[in-house]
């Protein structure tokens, strides 16, 4: 469904320069000037928060204020190294990046779940992904992400991502090795902000891991992951398992237009917009309490935005 002239207008006087700044970038893109960004509140507190990233120790990969997340949330938003007050952060973050590739990060993993309860720094499949994905995003031309790249593709199975990291016991709540579908989420929304990586066998594997998945959906739960009312909600920032972020991950991926599972997915997505085009958010992170798009009575102008640019992907191609 097309967005009509009193929603694209509505989209347009945005009042948050960070909205407005998405608005022209899906709308007109050629008048969509990054130094909106560089004067919005939302987006310099949170460049700001992401700041002591060394500093944070990650427990739970499900909560929405997590740096790794926060950090997701201002890629997608469309900052970059030459936003005010990114280019440092992002350039300590780059060089983080381990001989082999990989991105260790302050993490405690329990011992019920194969870690030693302490913090340490390590990396696992829900986490290293995330932070490639806005790395990617942020800084496209970097050399650096080469290793980083190269380590993600390696970790690849022949039909999934499993579950894995650096720690040697590690598992989720499912078998070892097994398909977190969360993790080829991650996995597939990194090969997504690469390009040239796109139609890659491995961007592949991922994203044939979530059509599988929804193809299957009446059955078990994947390490406790499912596919029904709650998957279903319109929500942002993409930090967990839930519609939306799956077709903005796996819609550049490959050539999905005839799939009939992503389809599938799209259709119930392009369903929920409303006679204007315009789309209403169905669950909150409270952490953002703030913002427009973390209220579910009145349509949102970011979550409509999000969505046109799901369902641009099922539509152009």
């Amino acid at each position: 469904m097309n967005l009509t002239d009193t929603s694209t207008s509505w989209l347009l006087s945005a009042p948050e320069p960070y909205i407005r700044y998405q608005a022209l970038a899906l709308l007109r893109p050629a008048e969509a000037d990054s130094a909106l960004l560089d004067a919005d509140p939302f987006i310099q507190a949170n460049i700001e928060a992401v700041a002591g990233w060394k500093d944070e120790v990650l427990a739970r990969h499900d909560k929405a204020d997590l740096f790794i997340h926060r950090l997701a949330m201002l890629a997608e938003l469309g900052v970059t190294g030459a936003t005010k007050g990114m280019g440092p952060i992002l350039e300590s973050l780059l060089a983080a990046i381990a001989p082999d590739g990989s991105f260790p990060i302050q993490i405690m993993i329990p011992k019920a779940f194969g870690g030693s309860g302490e913090a340490r720094d390590d990396w696992i499949i829900c986490d290293f992904p995330t932070i490639l994905y806005a790395l990617a995003s942020m800084a496209p031309e970097d050399p650096r992400l080469e290793a980083a790249y190269g380590k993600l593709r390696s970790l690849s199975g022949e039909t999934f991502y499993p579950c894995c990291g650096s720690i040697p016991k590690f598992k989720g709540p499912g078998p070892k090795g097994g398909m977190c579908p969360y993790a080829n989420l991650l996995v597939a929304r990194a090969f997504a902000a690469r390009p040239g990586l796109r139609s890659c066998p491995e961007a592949k594997t991922a994203a044939g891991a979530l059509l599988w998945h929804w193809e299957n959906r009446a059955g078990k739960k994947p390490f406790l992951f499912g596919m029904g009312t709650d998957f279903k909600k319109l929500k942002f920032p993409f930090i967990w398992y839930n519609i939306l972020h799956v077709l903005r991950a796996i819609g550049p991926i490959g050539s999905l237009a005839d799939d009939a599972r992503y389809r599938e997915m799209a259709a119930i997505v392009e369903a929920k917009l409303d006679a204007e085009g315009r789309a209403t958010p169905e669950s909150v992170h409270m952490a953002y309490k703030a913002e427009e798009w973390s209220q579910k009575k009145a349509p949102s102008r970011l979550i409509t935005i999000l969505v046109h640019k799901a369902l641009g992907f099922s539509n152009a191609r």
